[in-house]
């Protein structure tokens, strides 16, 4: 077990369950293939941080096996399946709310020993090694460490200690939720630093600026980007 440790909030790959906000003008199985190739990018970065520990988050639980495809393979392998980098461990998400299953990662990654703990989703391909070793050596010098989306959310959150107080209460998916993210670690004496602001894919104008940005970003998207 490494010191460190990232935990990867993840969704199955199911066709009309992920990138519902890209479709239209994306068809449902487009919208599945950008989520596909999102989910892609971030692993294979994640795969590059050798000195952390992986842990992936599934939801829904049952559905585990269909993300297991996503996950890179030139790793060796760990016992309990041998398609599964061993970089990698696969944990289902627990809870009903979001906000639960994100408190309950958290939880047991603390109660395994880690010491420092950065929490990321698939959402943002740009996220590289740079930023989230950038992420862990923050944690020195605060409590928290965030990594602002464009959109108003946060595509990382770090800590040293479990401060799962942070999600009580927290709305997510809107245009305010990092404000109140911080606004919640300041009523708690908190200390924290940002990160570089980074875009998530949420909305067709999101992938727009974000092929603009890096047309090979997406690893595997297949479908023709003429519109962009």
């Amino acid at each position: 077990m490494k010191a460190n440790a990232i935990a990867v909030m993840m969704k199955a790959p199911l066709l009309g369950e992920v990138k519902t906000r890209l479709s239209p003008p994306l068809t449902p199985k487009q919208a599945l293939s950008v989520y596909v190739a999102s989910a892609k990018t971030t692993l294979s970065t994640l795969r590059k941080m050798t000195d952390h520990d992986v842990h992936l988050f599934i939801y829904p639980p049952e559905e585990i096996g269909l993300a297991i495809p996503l996950i890179p393979k030139s790793s060796p392998r760990l016992q309990c399946d041998s398609r599964i980098s061993s970089s990698f461990q696969i944990h289902p998400q627990t809870g009903a709310a979001f906000t639960e299953r994100l408190t309950h990662s958290i939880a047991l990654l603390f109660n395994q020993g880690y010491e420092k703990i950065l929490q990321i989703g698939t959402d943002s391909p740009q996220l590289s090694p740079v930023i989230l070793q950038k992420a862990t050596l923050a944690l020195d010098g605060v409590d928290i460490i965030i990594g602002p989306a464009l959109d108003g959310g946060f595509y990382l959150l770090g800590m040293k200690k479990p401060h799962l107080a942070l999600y009580e209460g927290l709305p997510l998916s809107t245009p305010h939720t990092c404000n109140a993210l911080m606004r919640k670690i300041e009523s708690l004496n908190l200390s924290f630093s940002l990160l570089q602001g980074l875009r998530d894919i949420d909305t067709f104008e999101d992938l727009r600026s974000i092929l603009r940005f890096d047309p090979l970003l997406l690893r595997g998207y297949k479908f023709p980007m003429r519109n962009f």
